[in-house]
């Protein structure tokens, strides 16, 4: 049988892997475990699945360039759009996303390294590719830029990006009513970027963006 994942895919997880059991160890038990987790159903789902929709990088033959600039767009996007319907100011806006990424290490590199690197690839993985990947294998829906103008692909859309949200609340204790708002917004913005892609590699970029920001600006 001829796996259809790629080495940089392989890679990534195996890193993944180690950096989320070193934190479930010595860091954060609860959310190191879920991370954990969250890596095994990829790396089975990446591996088994024989008809994957979503790769990470673009069929269009697109550069890591162009993705991330792409990731950089759609994180102006949330800022622009979410600083003036969601949270009014951008100063505002930038605080709504800093509050998606608690404290969980006195390091702060530790803490950079997970929140702006391992846990935006982990959950744009598992909650954005994969998710939609198996919900579109099961509903019959195409994954691709026609399938934005579909009313079923935006239920599922929504239903993804409400339970992203409902992630927050539960697992990272996110409670403000405007957080979990620009937490709903962002999960739009990255299924809008698999959808036109047919890959996950612009949401992967614009997912780091954003939580590299709240982290560092």
């Amino acid at each position: 049988m001829k796996f259809d994942i790629s080495k940089i895919e392989i890679a990534i997880l195996f890193f993944l892997a180690i950096w989320f059991q070193f934190n479930a160890t010595n860091v954060n038990p609860t959310l190191g475990h879920i991370y954990v987790a969250f890596i095994l159903i990829a790396a089975v789902f990446l591996m088994l699945d024989p008809k994957r929709s979503i790769h990470l990088k673009s069929r269009y033959n697109e550069s890591t360039g162009l993705a991330i600039m792409k990731g950089a767009v759609g994180y102006i996007i949330l800022i622009l759009v979410g600083g003036y319907i969601i949270v009014p100011g951008i100063n505002a806006i930038r605080a709504a996303l800093s509050a998606t990424t608690p404290l969980l290490a006195t390091n702060p590199l530790i803490n950079n390294i997970t929140f702006g690197g391992a846990v935006p690839i982990a959950e744009t993985i598992v909650l954005f590719a994969v998710a939609l990947d198996l919900i579109a294998s099961f509903t019959n829906t195409e994954i691709g830029r026609q399938s934005l103008t579909k009313l079923k692909t935006w239920g599922i859309v929504i239903g993804l990006s409400l339970v992203f949200m409902i992630f927050h609340l539960t697992s990272k204790g996110v409670s403000n009513v405007s957080t979990l708002a620009v937490v709903f917004f962002m999960a739009i913005i990255s299924f809008i970027l698999i959808l036109w892609d047919e890959s996950y590699e612009s949401a992967l970029w614009f997912h780091i963006i954003a939580n590299l920001s709240a982290l560092l600006l």
